[in-house]
């Protein structure tokens, strides 16, 4: 089973992932760590990438996909990079002002609004206007706790049959 989970920068993916992670005892890929990482190792910032540094971090993620058996995935463009891949999308959506009260607790140095201009200008650079996969599952995050998030997915996945 390889849960992809996605959406806009704090909407709860990596809490989600690490949660749903450590319950089901599967391991997680999270696609910002891999480009923080690459981007420590060539002594830049990760907004100082180039769209071929992040084509292949994606390449890398289809390859993760492809080859486990069980595997969480989190990261924004997701619903674009597994298009192709019978992975289980699971999108995160959040209101805007619960995701930038999220993103000032992280005390970035960059500030929110251009965090989400950067996420949206490099998605339309990575992949232009061609449709990503619609999500099997999508919640709203806005109003719920974390453990209510995973409820509400490990739920979901038994009706689907996915879990036990």
């Amino acid at each position: 089973m390889i849960v992809a989970i996605y959406g806009r920068s704090c909407s709860g993916k990596t809490i989600l992932s690490n949660s749903l992670s450590e319950q089901l005892s599967i391991a997680v890929r999270h696609c910002g760590e891999a480009v923080k990482e690459l981007a420590a190792r060539a002594g830049v910032s990760p907004g100082e990438l180039n769209p071929e540094d992040h084509l292949n971090i994606d390449e890398e993620t289809r390859q993760a996909a492809a080859v486990n058996v069980n595997l969480i995935i989190e990261g924004c463009f997701l619903d674009k990079v597994l298009a192709e891949s019978q992975s289980i999308l699971v999108e995160l959506r959040c209101e805007t002002e619960v995701r930038n009260s999220r993103y000032q607790e992280r005390n970035s140095s960059m500030q929110f609004e251009a965090r989400e201009k950067s996420d949206v200008e490099l998605k339309a650079r990575l992949y232009g206007d061609a449709p990503g996969r619609p999500p099997d599952l999508t919640v709203d995050t806005t109003h719920l706790k974390t453990e209510e998030t995973v409820t509400e997915v490990k739920t979901w996945l038994q009706t689907q049959g996915w879990l036990a």
